[in-house]
C-alpha cells in the first residue's frame, strides 16, 4: 500500500512498496508521473492523469502494474 503525501514543490508523492519501482511523484503543474528505479538513479517523467498514477501507487503490485498499463502504453520504456 502506498501513502500520499504533497510536498511545497507540487509533487504528491507515494511510498511504495515495491522490488522494481524506488519512488513515484506525481507533477501537478507538468501533468507527469515522476519515477525512479531500484536499479538505476535515472529519473523518468511520463505524461499521465493523477488518476492514473494513483492507481499505480496504490497497485499490489507497482512493478507489474507498470509493465502491464504504463510500459509503451505512455511511451514509457524505463
Amino acid at each position: 500500500m502506498a501513502d500520499d503525501d504533497d510536498d511545497s514543490s507540487g509533487l504528491t508523492s507515494w511510498s511504495v512498496k515495491s522490488e522494481c519501482i524506488a519512488t513515484l511523484s506525481y507533477d501537478k503543474e507538468r501533468g507527469e508521473a515522476v519515477y525512479t528505479f531500484h536499479r538505476g538513479p535515472k529519473e523518468y517523467r511520463t505524461p499521465m492523469s493523477i488518476q492514473q498514477v494513483t492507481a499505480w501507487a496504490h497497485s499490489e503490485s507497482p512493478g507489474d502494474y507498470f509493465n502491464s498499463n504504463i510500459k509503451g502504453v505512455y511511451g514509457a520504456s524505463g
